[in-house]
């Protein structure tokens, strides 16, 4: 017995090591003391399992690629024609695909500056992905990004989710078009993750069924922070994370996927809705701070359920919750034990518009008890958070 598991390990150290060994490291320098110049030649010579290392430099030469789903050519500055790569450049303001000003076209949704369709994983690390329709293209690969930024595309990623994956202290940017899209998130996976990012001036967009988390990420400037679409089993988990939009920070749609955030800042800068939940959806949140300006901070349509405990609620003069449902069995939401920034009963009472107000709304919101002082948080890092108790 023992010496078939020798056996065993032996040739399981064999295989590990020619597998090492079959794998390469391919560059591409500008100056030419690389392998390749351009990068789309290095692309056609890697192997499934290859290394790629980008050197410094601006890479804006593109090819036309054909895949399933279109009709047409699309222009791609980094076509990926193997099942598994890394690509590493030499940091985010040193590599630079994509042309020097923006060409995308909704018409042909090109150019795209990366594309990777039906791969098993990706690994990207210290580049830029700028001025395109998409940044990165990920279709049912498995991504691990880390310290890349995405800078003036349409879309920032687009990721046609079936295995998950992570992406890490990225930046995504973006002042093209009026819908700017940090990320587009579509499918089903385990778990997709967001974390240390900064989304500037775009929102992330979800219909993934699975697990999305945002864990110590800022989005600033967007129209929308994060619109989450799906059915049940779509969850999305938001934490230490800072939240400020002109629009709306999250959009919850109907058909039953969930949110949950904890130890978050959210504020809206106009005088829309701060969170909207929608029918069939819930939401959760608790040690975070919801900040309106004039409008709604939170409305509630037709949602299963939704609890907000621990929290300040601030609505700036508007309403703190608008809660109204068709549901004639009534329904209730929990927003117990949180501080609506004022001592005054009455005042918290008319922030609050559910079915009492208005017959045919069958919601209820529950609010008392309330404190009457900022509720304690563990939370000790986000400035917009710290800022409330100054």
């Amino acid at each position: 017995m023992i010496k078939n598991w020798v056996s065993i390990l032996v040739s399981l150290l064999f295989l590990v090591s020619w597998v090492s060994a079959q794998s390469a490291t391919i560059s591409v320098m500008r100056d030419g003391s690389g392998d390749y110049t351009r990068i789309q030649p290095a692309l056609d010579a890697v192997a499934s399992g290859d290394t790629l290392l980008i050197g410094p430099g601006e890479y804006f030469e593109f090819e036309q690629f054909q895949w399933p789903g279109y009709s047409y050519d699309v222009d791609v500055y980094a076509f990926i024609p193997v099942d598994q790569l890394t690509i590493i450049g030499s940091g985010a303001d040193e590599t630079v695909i994509g042309p020097r000003e923006f060409i995308g076209s909704g018409a042909t949704y090109s150019p795209k500056a990366m594309v990777m369709v039906g791969g098993s994983k990706l690994t990207l690390r210290d580049l830029t992905l700028r001025n395109c329709y998409d940044g990165l293209h990920a279709d049912g690969v498995q991504i691990d990004v880390e310290n890349c930024q995405f800078l003036e595309n349409v879309y920032g990623l687009v990721w046609l989710v079936d295995q998950g994956g992570n992406v890490t202290d990225c930046i995504f940017d973006s002042s093209v078009g009026i819908s700017r899209f940090a990320a587009l998130v579509i499918g089903q996976g385990t778990r997709v993750s967001f974390e240390g990012c900064t989304f500037l001036n775009s929102m992330v967009s979800a219909a993934f069924q699975g697990d999305l988390f945002l864990d110590g990420c800022s989005s600033q400037g967007s129209r929308e922070g994060i619109n989450l679409g799906g059915n049940q089993s779509s969850r999305l988990f938001v934490s230490n994370c800072q939240i400020n939009s002109s629009r709306v920070c999250i959009f919850v749609n109907q058909g039953g996927p969930s949110c949950t955030v904890t130890d978050s800042d959210l504020s809206v800068s106009t005088d829309y809705r701060c969170v909207h939940v929608t029918a069939f959806s819930r939401f959760t949140a608790s040690n975070s701070s919801f900040s309106g300006a004039g409008g709604e901070v939170f409305i509630i349509t037709n949602a299963y359920e939704v609890s907000v405990n621990g929290c300040h609620v601030f609505s700036n003069n508007g309403r703190a919750v608008s809660a109204s449902s068709t549901f004639e069995e009534g329904i209730t939401y929990d927003f117990r034990n949180n501080f609506w920034g004022t001592e005054d009963a009455d005042e918290v009472e008319q922030m609050i518009f559910d079915g009492v107000n208005v017959p045919g709304n069958y919601a209820t919101v529950l609010y008392s008890p309330y404190s009457d002082v900022p509720v304690p948080t563990e939370k000790t890092t986000l400035d917009g958070l710290k800022a409330f108790y100054r």
